[in-house]
């Protein structure tokens, strides 16, 4: 999916996108946005003046190099805005490589909810790998469907803590999916051989009954 695609799919009620990306980073052509809608870019420490709600999202470029990256920690400005409020996260992390526990403990602190992950086709934006779009909440909320079965927290529950869990969940399936895909490619291509090698046991059978031939079939003595 491209970045564009992601967006488009979250800019409901958007009246106002904030880029929060390093100074150096430009990918505003990537993004594609409406004209009806007004961009700027502003730091991470702007949002406390500005408590960004549902009628603005948040795009970041997040990763591990502070020249060009949001880090992980920066993440607690998303703290700032009100619930309701969504992000998208830009990662410069290859998926299966995704520095999980930094990640879930900087949402933890934001309250803030993983609400979809999307992988990214690495050839239009190069070292940007997957996105997740994240949304600023006071309580989880049910998504997707795999919580449904989950109850709602409790007056006692931290919120927090639940928080984390409901994140885990989502990255952790996320970070895993890339090695069950290659699990699923190699089961696929052993049970090609297995078929290639059944195919060839059969033909070398028929082969040698072929040279070998029926076997002679005892007959009658001579008369003399």
């Amino acid at each position: 999916m491209r970045v564009s695609e992601v967006l488009s799919a979250h800019l409901d009620g958007v009246r106002d996108v904030l880029d929060i990306s390093r100074a150096s980073v430009d990918l505003l052509r990537h993004y594609q946005l409406p004209e009806e809608l007004t961009y700027a870019r502003v730091g991470a420490a702007e949002l406390r003046d500005r408590s960004p709600g549902p009628e603005q999202l948040l795009i970041a470029l997040v990763g591990y190099e502070p020249s060009v990256h949001v880090v992980p920690d920066e993440l607690a400005a998303l703290a700032d805005c009100r619930p309701g409020h969504r992000s998208v996260l830009l990662l410069g992390w290859p998926i299966a490589e995704l520095p999980t526990n930094l990640l879930l403990t900087a949402l933890a602190a934001a309250r803030c909810q993983i609400v979809a992950t999307v992988p990214l086709s690495t050839a239009r934006i190069r070292g940007v790998h997957a996105a997740l779009v994240v949304r600023r909440v006071d309580h989880p909320v049910p998504t997707h469907g795999y919580l449904q079965d989950v109850p709602a927290a409790p007056p006692a529950e931290q919120p927090r803590a639940l928080l984390r869990m409901v994140n885990e969940y989502q990255l952790t399936d996320f970070a895993h999916r890339p090695l069950r895909q290659r699990l699923r490619e190699l089961a696929e291509q052993v049970e090609e051989q297995r078929r290639l090698l059944a195919e060839r046991d059969d033909l070398l059978r028929r082969l040698e009954q072929r040279l070998t031939g029926p076997e002679d079939e005892p007959g009658e003595p001579d008369q003399p």
